[in-house]
Order: structure tokens, then C-alpha cells, then sequence
């Protein structure tokens, strides 16, 4: 599997489920996750392109932590290995799905923009 780095927004609440193993419980967390590529327009301009959709999981004490204390909206960074799969959609068609198990999920933050003056 190769190995890939996203940054981008949390597209689904985060869901925690637990599941039994040989050395007791533990925790997957998965999530949707929207990296939307940014071009200039004709005139210029940046805008939003083309969003590409991933589908995140997130194992052990990291998933409870993530579930716990990320959600929907949120800017992220997520690092793991990349696949991608097919499933049968709803309306009876083979999907494609571009899925990410996660090492590392880390909160982006944001600079706010200030709206004051230069000090002169």
C-alpha cells in the first residue's frame, strides 16, 4: 500500500465502534474526509475545484480520542497508508472508494486575519 498525506475537512461526525480482538477490545474510529483542490479562475482568482471524497479509520486509544474530541467541519491532516477499493452502491453499481487507515491525525489550525490597521 502506498503511503499518503491529506489535509482537509471532516466531512461525516465521527464514529466510534469497538470491536473484540485476541488481546481484549479496541476502538475504530472512522470518518469521511473532503481535500478540495484550490485554482485560479479565468480572471485570476482562487477558487474551489475539483473535491475529492476519502474514507478515514483510525485504530485503538488514537480512536477514541479522535471521536471524543473531533467533528464534522474540522480542518485535519491525515497521515496512513492509501488504498482503494470497490462496494456495491445502493443502486445495485460497483463504487470506487479511496480509503485511508490512518498513523497520525493531527487538527489544523487556522490564523484568523486581523482587520486592524498597520501601526504607523
Amino acid at each position: 500500500m502506498a503511503h499518503i498525506s491529506v489535509i482537509g475537512n471532516i466531512g461525516t461526525e465521527p464514529e466510534l465502534k469497538f470491536y473484540e480482538g485476541k488481546n481484549g477490545n479496541f476502538g475504530v474510529c472512522s470518518f469521511s474526509l473532503a481535500e478540495t483542490e484550490r485554482v485560479k479562475d479565468t480572471s485570476g482568482n482562487w477558487a474551489d475545484g475539483q473535491t475529492t471524497w476519502y474514507r478515514i479509520s483510525i485504530l485503538g486509544k488514537q480512536a477514541e480520542v479522535i471521536a471524543d474530541s473531533l467533528g464534522k467541519g474540522e480542518r485535519v491532516k491525515v497521515e496512513g497508508t492509501f488504498k482503494q477499493a470497490q462496494y456495491k452502491g445502493k443502486d445495485g453499481d460497483m463504487k470506487n472508494s479511496l480509503e485511508i487507515k490512518a498513523d497520525e491525525i493531527t487538527l489544523v489550525l487556522k490564523s484568523k486575519k486581523s482587520n486592524s490597521k498597520p501601526v504607523q
